[in-house]
């Protein structure tokens, strides 16, 4: 098989049906005629690079009710200059299939056998990209005898084949730096470290060889880029007694300006800042911790730690913010009867009024207060009084006092004085004698209280 063959421009599709027959060009696209469908499509991307290969795959579904006794394939190669065909690379249903070239087209012929009614055959071709430049795809859909015609076309830039930049850790331990893709001859500038440097030992420099003895580049040094992948290797240099080392405090999804830490040497402690960070929404911290997923060794703010040989960087650990919990208010009869007051919940340090008192008070007393003891030594409020809830549910008791007694002992220390003229407004009528025997009899005991007290008082003089 010739090399330099194949950009596959464009698939010429032939194939004869009970006397009909269809022509189709295609780039990519799919077309139906008398219950055959041929549908094409490609891999190849408009902006591609050096290396880059394209497949090409032809699918043709046989639903016309009859046997395809033969169907041909003829791939041009119209920019064949920009494509290296792949010898083996012609497969039908998977399977490495043969076919023919024609130099003076130029062209490959596929050519299928006995494609059975409801079945269906996948032809595969690849060639892969060896030139520079820009160049057009065109696809043509036309189905002779119909009048059907459609077309377009897509441009193809090729570039120089793209490289990778890889940092290798070489011993240390964390996130390597991310180095976009390069070409040949590119400049780009070495990353700064962001590996965290083995025990006892500080970054030197990048290089080509793990063992230091390639090409070294210091962070921020102009680097070009081979025609190959490139690895760059950190090398790492034992740290001096007076080796000072960063501390980094990271938001981990927080957000503001982190806390500030001098330098420290291996061995040096120092207490955990604060955090300054803006917490992630509906979060708040919870401590610093050496590792981003919290699975490191963890510090509370204000704690003391002791500086490893190396940078250390503390991560803002968050933790979901709980929902604020809410306490019962219940108010007691504590022997009275009846409806309690109706208190909704409440957080801590809420403030809200003593209900008034809906109990039946016992008989004999009436409501003094609400207390949160029973027996009325706890605190105490009025009916109405602001009342701070503290943090868990709370009880207040109404609280009785005795009614004072009224009446009964009245005469005790007051001396009776009566005469007919405080009778004066009493309507009798003339022969009414029940109510002159009722003021009789009044009248008459009273007589009698006084003499019985003023004995009393002689019989003690």
């Amino acid at each position: 098989m010739k090399k330099g063959l194949i950009r596959l421009l464009a698939l010429l599709i032939m194939v004869a049906i009970s006397s009909n027959s269809f022509f189709y060009v295609a780039y990519a696209g799919s077309i139906t005629k008398n219950g055959v469908t041929i549908d094409v499509g490609s891999s190849v991307s408009p902006e591609s690079h050096i290396g880059d290969t394209i497949t090409v795959t032809v699918t043709i579904k046989n639903d016309s009710g009859e046997m395809i006794p033969a169907f041909r394939i003829y791939g041009r190669t119209g920019v064949f200059n920009n494509v290296d065909f792949v010898d083996d690379s012609v497969e039908v249903d998977g399977v490495p299939a043969s076919y023919l070239f024609d130099s003076e087209s130029p062209e490959l012929v596929i050519v299928l056998k006995d494609i059975p009614d409801g079945e269906e055959r996948v032809v595969t071709y690849k060639g892969t990209i060896i030139k520079e430049g820009s160049f057009s795809l065109s696809h043509v859909y036309s189905m002779t005898g119909t009048g059907i015609f459609a077309g377009g076309s897509t441009t193809v830039n090729v570039y120089p084949k793209a490289y990778k930049v890889i940092y290798e850790a070489n011993g240390g331990t964390g996130t390597a730096p991310v180095e976009s893709d390069k070409r040949k001859d590119d400049i780009f500038t070495a990353a700064n470290n962001t590996f965290s440097v083995p025990e006892g030992q500080v970054f030197k420099e990048w290089n080509t060889l793990a063992n230091g003895t390639g090409d070294s580049y210091a962070q921020g040094a102009a680097v070009t880029m081979p025609d190959s992948d490139l690895v760059l290797y950190a090398v790492w240099a034992q740290a001096s007694p007076e080796t000072t080392y960063r501390v980094t405090y990271q938001a981990n999804g927080g957000t503001g300006t982190a806390p500030a830490e001098s330098d420290k040497r291996k061995d040096d402690t120092f207490s955990v800042a604060n955090n300054t960070f803006s917490a992630p929404a509906g979060q708040v911290f919870k401590e610093w911790n050496t590792l981003a997923n919290g699975t490191g060794n963890s510090y509370a703010a204000g704690a003391t730690v002791t500086m490893p040989g190396s940078d250390l960087i503390l991560y803002a650990i968050w933790e979901n913010i709980p929902a604020e919990s809410t306490y019962k208010v219940t108010y007691e009869a504590n022997g009275g009867t009846g409806t309690a007051p109706v208190e909704s919940d409440k957080k801590k340090n809420d403030t809200f009024s003593a209900a008034e008192n809906t109990f039946a008070a016992p008989k004999g007393y009436k409501f003094k207060e609400w207390n949160t003891q029973k027996d009325g030594a706890g605190d105490s409020y009025a009916a109405g009084e602001k009342v701070t809830m503290p943090a868990g549910d709370l009880k207040l008791y109404a609280i009785w006092q005795k009614t004072s007694m009224k009446g009964a002992n009245a005469y005790n220390n007051t001396k009776t004085n009566i005469n007919a003229s405080q009778y004066k407004s009493v309507k009798t009528s003339d022969d009414s004698a029940s109510s002159v025997w009722a003021m009789a009899a009044a009248v008459s005991g009273a007589v009698m209280f006084g003499l019985i007290y003023t004995g009393l008082k002689k019989k003690r003089a």
